[in-house]
């Protein structure tokens, strides 16, 4: 039964062939084969007539003969060898009323073959003979022909589109066509060569059929579409086959047909192109990225225009006040040096980035025809690359500005700390994680501090990013929070990197003795991140130190006040 491994429970004959494997007719599960280790099933889908096999002979020439309600099969003997050793599939020729089998339907059993060849076949209403030492009809390859294609299961008149490209067509169903392109029809059905569909019109159908020019015989049909399935349907009476929502793309439609002798057709094939819209276009994401780069381009040109005024004024009161200023050296030389170091960042750090767009934008704006995709993905990543990290360099750079001017907010509140870290963590981790760096991060849940968010999370940034910097592939980072004691809580950043001298160490932190160091991967850096977070830490009455050898990794380490404290203060 079933559940043991065989397909019916209801069995009306059966044979022994001349290799020892048995053939079951079964009540509506076709017929299938036992080679004594395994069961082999053999239905409509096969060629057979009618799934209920009642009866089942095998002649002098090894041919299986089944006897159905419909009529009767032969699988020739050559076909069952195919089967056996697994190098084709079974095909089945059926004799129906239409073939000249005039019984209305087999007998349970009643089938037997005669010494002159032919079989006597018991139907319901008569005794039919198969006069089976007649020579079999040879047939030719069936001829298969596209002879239709659809849009939206409506017929397009495609020879109006062949004089007038620009032709706007409305359907029954009300859906217009227009801007379709192919580069000729057909000579018989008119079907458009090498079409070419907006993404819209996707929805298409293909009517085939076979061409005969002896007897109407029985096809049946097998397809597959290139570019949506990877395998050939099941075989089918259908002479039309609909595909919709389909990608935008190319296709190839193939079908192939089989007639009643088992005699296989060419493979008919369609080609076509569902294109892209506008917007999905390589052209139009170049355009898009090459608009954002002039876009910040602009912004900083503007910018530093607007810096150079703020120079030559500066200079020009400078001159006035020489006098006045003398009495505030101290002042002065400071306000030279951070004046300087801002002109230097400009002239040297934000120069550098600029000339990669200039001469990434130009290789666009000049080539881009010849360039490959790989080439436009390389240098649209580069550009990213680049728009990063002027970024972060124009954010220190206004944030130390502002400082400067001393017009940046200072307002704290009290947060919980492990909240303002985590906020920070998913863009950091996703920096390590492009290094193949191991970021982690320990805060207990207990600790709230009373802090100014926004400049609390540019120390943070800063120090763990500066630590993705100088750490290489493969390398660590970790922060670590924790309860100093009852008014302060410690964070500290440490890193598997290349680490400092006590040079570097001891001038950290000092304006004009600020190094460019690269970061492993050549990643720019201006030193003015450092002295943003010691501002940013004594605007809140901590400290930040750092502690580092060359080779072994940097400690960064800053302490914060606890909200508690800051309430007794105020009480």
């Amino acid at each position: 039964n079933p559940e043991t491994g065989f397909f019916s429970n209801t069995v009306y004959s059966i044979i022994q062939d001349k290799r020892g494997d048995l053939w079951f007719g079964t009540g509506g599960n076709g017929l299938v084969r036992f080679d004594g280790v395994s069961f082999q099933q053999f239905e409509e889908e096969s060629g057979l007539n009618n799934n209920h096999v009642l009866s089942l002979l095998q002649d002098s020439k090894g041919n299986i003969i089944s006897g159905t309600r419909f009529g009767i099969n032969k699988l020739k003997a050559d076909n069952i060898e195919q089967v056996v050793n697994h190098t084709g599939s079974p095909f089945f020729k059926s004799y129906n009323f239409e073939d000249g089998f005039i019984g209305i339907g087999c007998n349970l059993g009643a089938i037997a073959e005669i010494n002159d060849g032919n079989i006597w076949i018991g139907t319901t209403d008569r005794l039919t003979i198969f006069h089976y030492n007649r020579k079999e009809i040879i047939t030719s390859k069936p001829s298969l022909m596209l002879t239709n294609i659809q849009l939206f299961n409506e017929n397009i008149p495609w020879e109006e589109f062949t004089s007038k490209r620009d032709t706007t067509l409305i359907l029954q169903n009300g859906v217009k066509i227009k801007n379709i392109s192919f580069d000729d029809i057909s000579r018989w059905y008119g079907i458009p060569q090498n079409l070419k569909l907006p993404h819209h019109y996707n929805y298409i159908s293909f009517n085939y059929n076979t061409i005969s020019h002896t007897q109407i015989q029985k096809a049946r049909y097998r397809y597959i579409l290139e570019g949506l399935n990877d395998n050939w349907s099941s075989f089918t009476d259908r002479t039309e086959i609909s595909f919709g929502n389909l990608n935008p793309g190319k296709y190839t439609f193939n079908v192939q047909a089989i007639n009643s002798e088992g005699v296989w057709s060419d493979v008919t094939y369609f080609t076509f192109k569902i294109k892209h819209p506008w917007w999905r276009t390589w052209w139009f994401y170049s355009a898009l990225g090459l608009l954002s780069i002039l876009l910040i381009y602009n912004v900083v040109r503007r910018r530093e225009h607007k810096l150079m005024r703020d120079k030559q004024l500066l200079q020009s009161k400078v001159n006035e006040k020489t006098q006045e200023l003398l009495d505030k050296n101290e002042e002065l030389q400071i306000i030279n040096l951070e004046k300087d170091k801002l002109l230097s960042i400009i002239a040297h750090d934000l120069r550098g980035p600029f000339n990669g767009f200039l001469g990434l934008s130009e290789i666009l704006a000049h080539n881009l025809k010849d360039l490959t995709e790989d080439e436009i993905s390389d240098i649209a990543t580069n550009l990213n690359s680049s728009a990063h990290n002027l970024y972060n360099l124009l954010e220190n750079l206004l944030q130390w500005s502002r400082m400067r001017q001393t017009s940046y907010p200072f307002n704290p509140t009290v947060k919980k700390l492990s909240s303002l870290i985590e906020d920070n963590m998913a863009i950091l981790l996703q920096t390590a994680g492009s290094k193949n760096i191991k970021l982690q991060y320990s805060v207990p849940e207990n600790i709230e501090v009373f802090v100014d968010i926004n400049m609390f999370q540019t120390i943070i940034r800063n120090l763990v990013s500066n630590a993705i910097k100088f750490t290489g592939t493969g390398g660590e980072v970790a922060l670590i929070s924790q309860k100093l004691n009852e008014n302060e809580a410690t964070v500290s950043v440490r890193d598997t990197g290349i680490g400092m001298s006590k040079e570097v160490i001891e001038n950290l932190f000092k304006l004009n003795t600020i190094s460019n160091r690269p970061g492993t991967e050549g990643e720019p850096s201006s030193g003015l991140g450092l002295i943003i977070c010691k501002e940013f830490v004594e605007k809140h009455g901590g400290t930040l130190w750092a502690e580092s050898e060359e080779g072994k990794g940097s400690f960064f380490n800053f302490t914060i006040p606890i909200h508690d404290t800051q309430k007794n203060k105020k009480k």
